[in-house]
């Protein structure tokens, strides 16, 4: 499914940061998923990261394909070892979708920015961190 004829070239770089436990190929995509906790879309078209999807917080042991009642492949369900389950879809715009919703909840909320540089400790837990830091 990497092949030349697709784009894939000896040289491309299809990094994950660790070990690739699952592949899982579409007419549109590779998808793939490892110890790096993410499951990786590339397009099979240029052979580039489309996006990475973040969800478990253990090493992912298996992809699996869910297919529709026509039999083309609709969504894609990553196993891990932290005892979880989880569907993504395969159309671009659900894949964009979830990547803007972790794009999102990575961003502070309003509350926290209100905050700003103030101290989320009391004066007694800054005292006893301050104590610690000097042994």
């Amino acid at each position: 499914c990497l092949s030349r004829s697709r784009n894939f070239v000896a040289g491309d770089d299809l990094n994950h940061g660790d070990y690739v436990r699952a592949v899982q190929p579409t007419e549109q995509w590779v998808i793939t998923a490892g110890r790096d906790e993410h499951v990786k879309v590339w397009d099979r078209a240029t052979g580039k990261l489309y996006c990475s999807l973040e969800g478990h917080f253990e090493e992912i042991t298996d992809l699996v394909l869910l297919r529709n009642a026509e039999g083309s492949p609709e969504k894609i369900c990553s196993v891990g070892i932290d005892r979880t389950i989880r569907t993504w879809p395969l159309q671009k715009t659900g894949l964009d979708d979830v990547v803007k919703e972790v794009e999102e909840a990575k961003k502070p909320s309003i509350k926290e920015a209100q905050i700003g540089g103030e101290s989320l400790l009391t004066a007694e837990e800054e005292a006893e961190l301050a104590e610690l830091m000097d042994d």
